[in-house]
């Protein structure tokens, strides 16, 4: 894909210089094959439907959470549910673009007739939305309780919030692999 390293593909930087690699990529990501929601997402959409979730705070930009039925869910990345304009801010449904995608364009905004059409995601080099911590602060006297589901633990800043949650609140890792960070239950 012309790339220097993968992770280009995610770079804000090299997505405004290059948008080409990112959409090729993303015709898949966004319109391939359909992932359905596991039973873990059903688990927490019962644990939320009996008043004992919180909040759900999920890296995954793949809106399975919200096709599983989970109202109290924050995409700490964003979603590619939608699409923004980078330069008039317009935001769209990503269904709206999906035909130009498909058909191996790169979107531009129809609105304002410049801008390019980036998924609302987040990308290495960009801030998290502010609601992220506006809801992490707003969570924080009230949490009973950590439940952490299949991640590495190790994309910043969210890998930090167990750190800033404290140890005293009971955590509990449901995941292949290990981490460097210790639970009470594993």
């Amino acid at each position: 894909m012309g790339l220097s390293q993968p992770e280009e593909l995610f770079d804000i930087h090299f997505f405004k210089h290059n948008p080409i690699p990112f959409y090729k990529f993303a015709k898949d990501l966004i319109y391939g094959k359909k992932h359905e929601p596991t039973p873990t997402h059903y688990f927490i959409r019962r644990l939320e439907s009996e008043k004992k979730l919180r909040r759900m705070y999920t890296q995954n930009i793949d809106g399975l959470e919200n096709r599983a039925g989970i109202k109290r869910v924050v995409y700490c990345h964003g979603s590619l549910t939608y699409a923004t304009c980078l330069s008039c801010k317009s935001k769209v449904k990503a269904d709206e673009i999906r035909n130009e995608i498909l058909e191996g364009h790169v979107p531009y905004c129809v609105k304002c007739n410049r801008g390019l059409m980036k998924p609302s995601i987040k990308f290495f080099g960009e801030k998290l939305n502010s609601r992220v911590g506006t809801f992490l602060e707003k969570d924080k006297e009230h949490v009973d309780l950590i439940m952490v589901f299949g991640t590495s633990l190790k994309v910043a800043p969210i890998s930090h919030v167990l750190n800033w949650l404290g140890s005293t609140i009971p955590r509990v890792l449901i995941n292949r692999e290990r981490v460097d960070i210790s639970f009470d239950l594993e």
